[in-house]
């Protein structure tokens, strides 16, 4: 009967990111090799907290940027983490044994635990996996009956406790910046800097303005790190889309803050005037569909061989001038094609009577 040993490998062993366990997975097959050259059979078994944190965390924040996705729950999660660690210990075992002339199979196997779902631990955990969410979406999670924890609130790189401000931009969809919508909802421009105004920038070490002193911003000085701190803002004028923003975690957040309504509530005359706007855009909504009606109509009547299905896709991607100009081209086809001619033709002056009109004359 050969040797059986089985290894597990803790979350040391694997790394934390991906080059990480690529680097570990080649160390940790060297070992492995040693036990199957000495005879034993070998099963790995492996944890994954730092890769199922990962995994979990872009999923979700993967959803929040598409809405046609959904978060994924942690034991799809797990199961995926299974397959990444497994694929690459698998690769460098494999390259492993085949170094040494020992040519053996090497399988990774996705396993399910059954566990006690009334564990007392569940209620004690001790390792916190998971994305960041808001009190609103924490609560949610915790209807589900899911463990919902609150960190210590996050700290700049001053050691002070961390804050953040976020404004609403509200942008009017057009022709001219659909592009750049479509951009921004598929997440790929999504990083910001702000502009804004302040009344002068100081050094966090002497208080003195900056460069005007001697302290280089991103050193220490005595423990204490150096930087601009901007004091006195007063206003945020303008914010632009930029590949590596000076705060890294400046940027947009996917979702609607609050509707017009709800800014203009209490205010009584803006609130007439939206509910004014929101009728002119009822009836403009109402022209353009039966707009678009009537171009199908015709596109129907004076070009039978189009397919209806695809005239009113492609209405329904035309503005209202597009509409208006199609129409009357569509009507003039139409009137061409379909107009009634006179049934009865008369002699012309000097000719004699045509034969194939007798019969309709009196």
């Amino acid at each position: 009967m050969k040797k059986r040993a089985v290894v597990a490998l803790g979350h040391r062993a694997l790394g934390t990111n991906l080059p990480k366990q690529m680097e570990a997975t080649r160390k940790t097959s060297k070992v492995i090799a040693d036990l199957i050259e000495d005879g034993y059979q070998v099963a790995v078994t492996h944890s994954n907290a730092p890769q199922v944190g990962m995994i979990h965390t872009a999923m979700n924040e993967f959803g929040k940027v598409h809405e046609d996705y959904t978060a994924a729950p942690m034991s799809v999660c797990s199961a995926m983490s299974q397959g990444y660690i497994g694929y690459d210990l698998q690769n460098a075992i494999r390259e492993e044994l085949l170094n040494r002339g020992i040519y053996r199979t090497v399988s990774t196997i996705l396993t399910q635990v059954i566990v006690d779902p009334y564990d007392e631990a569940f209620y004690t955990p001790t390792k916190i996996l998971g994305r960041y969410m808001n009190a609103e979406e924490a609560g949610e999670e915790r209807k589900k009956g899911h463990y919902v924890v609150e960190e210590p609130g996050k700290v700049t790189a001053a050691g002070e406790p961390g804050c953040y401000l976020k404004g609403w931009a509200y942008m009017l969809r057009t022709k001219a910046n659909a592009e750049l919508i479509a951009q921004i909802e598929g997440g790929i421009k999504k990083e910001v800097s702000v502009g804004c105004s302040v009344e002068r920038e100081v050094c966090s070490v002497c208080g003195e303005a900056v460069g005007s002193c001697r302290h280089v911003k991103g050193r220490t000085y005595n423990g204490k790190l150096c930087y601009g701190e901007l004091t006195g803002a007063k206003d945020a004028y303008e914010w632009s889309f930029v590949a590596v923003p000076a705060q890294r975690e400046a940027g947009v957040i996917k979702g609607m803050g609050p509707t017009l309504k709800e800014l203009v509530r209490g205010q009584e005359k803006a609130r007439e005037e939206l509910e004014r706007l929101e009728k002119e855009a009822m009836v403009g909504r109402r022209y353009l569909e039966e707009l678009r009606f009537q171009v199908v109509r015709l596109a129907a009547v004076s070009e039978p061989s189009l397919e209806v299905g695809v005239v009113r896709s492609m209405a329904q991607r035309l503005e209202e001038e597009e509409l208006t100009a199609l129409k009357t081209m569509l009507e003039r086809r139409s009137e061409e094609k379909w107009s009634g001619g006179v049934q009865l033709t008369y002699p012309e002056a000097g000719c004699g009577e045509r034969g194939e009109d007798r019969a309709f004359m009196v």
